[in-house]
């Protein structure tokens, strides 16, 4: 596991597993940020790390983020996934090769450019759709589940990801009150079966992430509505990718 610690901020979350590429944005102050390993020695592993450090002065245009963004994207299209989702692998292998991390709260951020009003989200992969954070919405198929199906409290569907007023790309520019959040197996409104393309107008660009300590686990598979680990895979995470519309 890593650790790092923020003197007189929020630390952000405990990771594991595989994290190629991933970056974080940390408030500095006169004091340490310490970065601890705690590597499990009963375990034979391999393991291995390589981590750049880069500090920003305070003020600086390039970074316009703050302690509310752990990670921050800039430019007008990219992709980006959850901590621990291994990209490389297929369709097929998604349930068994990528499992989401526990007690995740974190916002990831994007810089509004200019002449663009809104920002879209589509799974990298679909179908075989690379979200899938929760439970099912209904019991014995895997489906989409969308703002209060996405209870938060403890059990199955407590893990969610919140974008405010996310709408199908036609209709963005004029929703005032779309989807706040999203969890289930696929990306889209509630109850479906297939990942979609959603946008949102609503500034800052901001995909909040908010897992829960653990995971529910069923007796037996099918049993969607009350498991993560079933048939639907509810524990894959997110692998997404994102563009800003022009205004």
């Amino acid at each position: 596991m890593l650790l790092v610690t923020v003197p007189g901020g929020r630390s952000p979350p405990v990771v594991c597993g595989l994290n190629t590429g991933q970056h974080m944005f940390l408030d500095s102050s006169s004091l340490c940020n310490i970065l601890s390993f705690n590597i499990d020695s009963g375990i034979t592993r391999t393991r291995s790390w390589t981590i750049k450090v880069t500090q920003y002065e305070c003020g600086n245009p390039a970074i316009e983020t703050n302690d509310d963004c752990l990670q921050y994207y800039t430019g007008t299209s990219g992709s980006f996934s959850s901590f621990n989702y291994d990209t490389t692998v297929s369709n097929a292998a998604m349930t068994t090769a990528n499992t989401h991390l526990a007690n995740q709260n974190y916002n990831i951020c994007f810089r509004q450019e200019r002449g663009f009003c809104s920002i879209c989200f589509s799974p990298a992969t679909n179908p075989g759709s690379s979200f899938s954070i929760s439970a099912s919405a209904a019991a014995g198929a895997a489906q989409s589940g969308a703002d209060s199906v996405c209870s938060g409290a403890p059990g199955a569907k407590a893990d969610y990801i919140e974008v405010m007023n996310l709408a199908p790309a036609a209709t963005v520019s004029t929703v005032l009150n779309g989807i706040n959040r999203v969890c289930g197996n696929f990306f889209n409104a509630n109850g479906q079966t297939t990942s979609t393309t959603l946008c949102s107008a609503h500034v800052p660009f901001r995909w909040g992430v908010h897992f829960d300590d653990g995971e529910a686990v069923a007796a037996s598979a099918g049993v969607l509505d009350t498991a993560e680990n079933a048939d639907g895979g509810g524990m894959i995470g997110f692998n997404m990718n994102w563009f800003l519309k022009a205004c």
